[in-house]
């Protein structure tokens, strides 16, 4: 479970259809000239352009707020000896405790800023990170590394849900 927490992202591809499946045999890969798109001074160009882009103080805190609504509030007795203050409704409280049994780590900070930042340049922004922004990474970045609890599969509960839960029950900044 520690090793996935190294990984910004993670998404499931699943299988192609039958013909694209067929199209991965050898005969239409092997031996077929690469097309060259792009060159190295592009890409170190553009390779730091997404940290030039600033956050929207709301965004900023959101990332906080869904990191700390991921965690149950045992987790936060174990690890601070007290419970965190939460920006979520009391469902949402009540769910996490309920289902989750660990949330985010602290290092989840980083990799959600740093896709959120991406997320940003690839839509065209050249200035900030919004809130819009960090909702839209929040599933590929978080569903990874939340460990529920056995009961979860009883009820019907998977990180899906439970993530998708937190970005709408978490109170906006």
């Amino acid at each position: 479970e520690a090793q996935k927490e190294r990984f910004t992202y993670s998404f499931r591809m699943g299988r192609p259809n039958r013909e694209d499946e067929k199209k991965v045999r050898s005969k239409n890969v092997m031996g077929k000239k690469v097309q060259i798109v792009t060159d190295l001074e592009t890409i170190l160009k553009i390779q730091d352009m997404p940290q030039q882009l600033e956050f929207t103080e709301d965004a900023d805190e959101l990332i906080m707020r869904y990191v700390e609504n991921s965690v149950p509030f045992t987790q936060d007795l174990e690890d601070w000896d007290r419970p965190r203050k939460r920006y979520a409704s009391a469902g949402l409280v009540n769910f996490v405790q309920r289902y989750v049994l660990n949330g985010c780590s602290v290092r989840r900070n980083f990799h959600m800023e740093a896709a959120a930042r991406a997320w940003a340049f690839m839509r065209g922004s050249n200035r900030l990170v919004t809130v819009d922004d960090v909702k839209a990474i929040a599933p590929l970045t978080m569903e990874h590394v939340i460990l529920l609890d056995p009961r979860s599969e009883g009820d019907n509960i998977n990180t899906q849900k439970v993530v998708q839960k937190i970005v709408t029950e978490t109170f906006m900044p």
